[in-house]
């Protein structure tokens, strides 16, 4: 029980960062400072639950690159030193709003393809998925000869988005085939623009975990505080390294676990990020 927990648990947790697939195309957006061609980030996980710990229980890569109108053409994920996975955006024109992404697999074969809708003032509402192809492949993208139905049965197939007046997204709701929320987040920003809380619910409208965030005078994130049930149960804190142009190349995450209820239930330990970056 504990066990599906927790694989339900940093499922959700990983959607935050990686179910929505709309690119921050404008560099000032990633806080990034000059005009970059590649960003190559690497992030090495010492990963703690309970007593156990594994040194370097994850490794993963991703390079993301920029066109010289700051969009992002492409990512790429390196898994154990070899290629995983690209994400490429097509664009139409100069149009800064992508009108879809293919997501490849290393041989180049099709894994997954996301449109993007738009309202009227071209505003990003929504994402449809298409996973025709996803499902002749298992978890590690390799080739089933029957469609892989019980993994992929009861994903989300579209994303909805609200957005405020500033285009910041506020809302995401995923929804299945049938017309079902799978499960949704829910975002705030402080003033400066920095998102400062995220509300993750269940398919039942139940609110399983929130983080919320605070940053140093750079607006760089200093410290996440996670709570389940309203209760703190993990606190991250961040700090950097930065090269001459005050991009950060080291980003530290201390996870700190609180002695409660939920111990059990979330992973402590150091994730290092570390960043190489190509200027224009």
């Amino acid at each position: 029980m504990i066990r599906m927990f927790l694989l339900l648990f940093f499922f959700g947790m990983a959607s935050a960062a990686s179910g929505q697939t709309f690119p921050l195309n404008k560099q000032s957006l990633h806080r990034l400072h000059g005009k970059i061609g590649i960003l190559h980030e690497s992030v090495v996980t010492e990963a703690k639950i309970g007593d156990s710990v594994e040194s370097g229980s994850a490794k993963i890569e991703t390079i993301t690159t920029f066109d010289a109108l700051e969009r992002v053409l492409n990512v790429q994920v390196i898994k154990d030193n070899e290629l995983f996975s690209t994400l490429v955006y097509d664009y139409v024109g100069e149009s800064m709003a992508p009108v879809r992404a293919v997501d490849y697999n290393a041989d180049k074969s099709v894994y997954l393809i996301i449109e993007y809708k738009y309202d009227t003032n071209g505003r990003v509402t929504g994402e449809v998925y298409d996973r025709s192809w996803q499902k002749t492949f298992d978890k590690q993208r390799e080739p089933v000869e029957l469609e892989f139905y019980k993994y992929y049965e009861g994903m989300f197939s579209s994303i909805q988005l609200k957005q405020e007046f500033t285009g910041r997204i506020t809302e995401q709701v995923f929804t299945k085939d049938d017309g079902t929320t799978a499960y949704k987040y829910q975002f705030t920003y402080d003033f400066r623009g920095s998102l400062k809380s995220t509300k993750y619910y269940n398919a039942f409208g139940r609110v399983v975990w929130r983080t919320v965030n605070t940053y140093d005078r750079y607006q760089r994130l200093k410290q996440q505080r996670m709570f389940m049930d309203n209760i703190l149960t993990m606190v991250t804190d961040y700090t950097y390294e930065l090269d001459a142009h005050e991009n950060w190349i080291v980003r530290r995450a201390d996870k700190r676990v609180m002695p409660n209820i939920y111990t059990q239930f979330v992973q402590g330990g150091v994730e290092l990020t570390t960043r190489k970056l190509i200027y224009f």
